[in-house]
């Protein structure tokens, strides 16, 4: 602030009061509402002004502060500039807020035997029109369970649209053991309000993907994998999406 031909004290009112509050309200001391209705020096702002003078003594004695407590002369009108002008720098340069993922998914990966497996990567992927499109993985652990977090954005592939709902991804999972096996999905099931409902494959095909389609933002599951290493060839019927993806387009399974 600039003073403006006197130093500012108790009883003072005025537009110059009116800019020493709002300096100082920025800077975070609170002044009363009676106070900034009148553009009143009064007690609110006094007690302000005192204790910026007490925390910032050996900055003011640099300026020749001549120790007049609760009263803004150049001195102290120097020190209010320099704080407000700090806190309002340290504003404009704080990083944007990061915006939580859209979707989450999370339970747990057992293997045939219902046994948890620990320390495997789950990954999740959306299945679109061209394929699998991978999303995010995280590690098991020691009692078999994950929680992804992830962002979607139908804009980025090739989304099948439907005109009764906004597009929401498929859900398409794959495990890899701690000995980095590939182990098959053998079932998939979503768990909704402590109700277990088991989803069923995309095709009649025995090796055909289990796929959440517009899943939801929260999501639980119970995935259930095999006990042994899946071959290193791919299946069946992935060997049949593969060659149909091009031909698709814009098509769904469906």
């Amino acid at each position: 602030m600039q003073l403006q031909d006197r130093d500012l004290e108790l009883e003072n009112v005025g537009d110059d009061v009116a800019l020493l509050q709002r300096e100082l309200r920025t800077i975070g001391l609170p002044i009363d509402r009676e106070e900034l209705d009148a553009k009143l020096f009064g007690r609110t702002t006094h007690r302000a002004v005192r204790f910026l003078q007490e925390v910032s003594g050996d900055d003011l004695r640099a300026l020749d502060w001549q120790g007049r407590f609760g009263v803004v002369e150049r001195a102290t009108a120097i020190l209010i500039n320099r704080i407000h002008d700090l806190v309002v720098n340290q504003r404009e340069i704080q990083p944007p807020a990061v915006a939580e993922p859209e979707y989450r998914v999370f339970g747990t990966v057992r293997n045939a035997t219902r046994e948890p497996l620990a320390r495997a990567t789950v990954n999740v992927l959306n299945q679109n029109v061209l394929g699998p499109e991978p999303l995010r993985s995280a590690p098991t652990n020691e009692s078999g369970s994950f929680d992804i977090s992830f962002d979607f954005s139908p804009e980025d592939g090739a989304e099948a649209r439907s005109p009764l709902a906004p597009p929401a991804p498929d859900l398409r999972f794959s495990v890899v053991d701690p000995s980095g096996h590939d182990r098959r999905v053998m079932a998939l099931s979503k768990l909704t309000d402590g109700t277990e409902s088991y989803v069923e494959r995309i095709a009649f095909a025995t090796d055909a993907p289990f796929i959440i389609v517009n899943a939801l933002k929260q999501t639980q599951i119970n995935l259930y994998v095999d006990d042994a290493a899946a071959h290193d060839s791919i299946s069946e019927f992935e060997e049949v999406e593969a060659r149909l993806a091009p031909a698709l387009e814009q098509l769904s399974f469906e």
